[in-house]
C-alpha cells in the first residue's frame, strides 16, 4: 500500500513493514516479480586444492539433474570463481520459475552437493594454516 507519507510492505514472513517514502526515494529498489518470476539460485561451495575440475564439475551437474523446482529450460553451470586461501571455490547457477520457490531451492541444492560431493571423495575446505619452522645450525 503506497500512502502520501509512507509506503506499506509485506515481507515473505507476512511481517508488514512501514518505509518512509523519503527512504524508498533514496534507495534502490528491487522488483523480483517484473519483468519475469523467474529467478537465479546461486550456491557457492569450496573444496580442497587438488582437486580435479572437470570431474567435480560433471559431479554437480549429475548430483542435481533431479532435483526439483529447477527450470528445465535453463541449463545449469559450475563456475570456478577464486582461488582462495584454503580453499577453491565454485558456484552453482541454476535457474528456478517463481521467485517464491528460490529459497527452498537454494536449501536443496547445498544439501544435496554436501551428501553427494561427501559421497563421491570430494573434500570441501575449510580454513587451514601451515607453519614451517626454521632449524638454526
Amino acid at each position: 500500500e503506497i500512502g502520501i507519507r509512507s509506503t506499506k510492505i509485506k515481507d515473505f514472513d507476512r511481517n508488514l513493514i512501514v518505509v518512509p517514502n523519503n527512504d524508498i526515494v533514496k534507495s534502490r529498489i528491487i522488483n523480483l516479480s517484473y519483468p519475469s518470476v523467474m529467478t537465479r539460485v546461486l550456491v557457492e561451495f569450496g573444496v580442497v586444492y587438488g582437486t580435479d575440475v572437470d570431474k567435480l564439475r560433471a559431479c554437480v551437474l549429475d548430483l542435481i539433474k533431479d532435483v526439483p523446482l529447477i527450470s528445465p529450460e535453463h541449463k545449469p553451470e559450475v563456475a570456478l570463481t577464486r582461488f582462495a586461501d584454503s580453499s577453491v571455490n565454485f558456484r552453482l547457477d541454476v535457474k528456478t520459475e517463481n521467485y517464491s520457490d528460490a529459497w527452498e531451492l537454494g536449501c536443496n541444492l547445498r544439501e544435496t552437493l554436501y551428501k553427494g560431493l561427501n559421497k563421491n571423495g570430494f573434500e570441501f575446505a575449510f580454513p587451514t594454516q601451515t607453519i614451517y619452522l626454521k632449524k638454526d645450525s
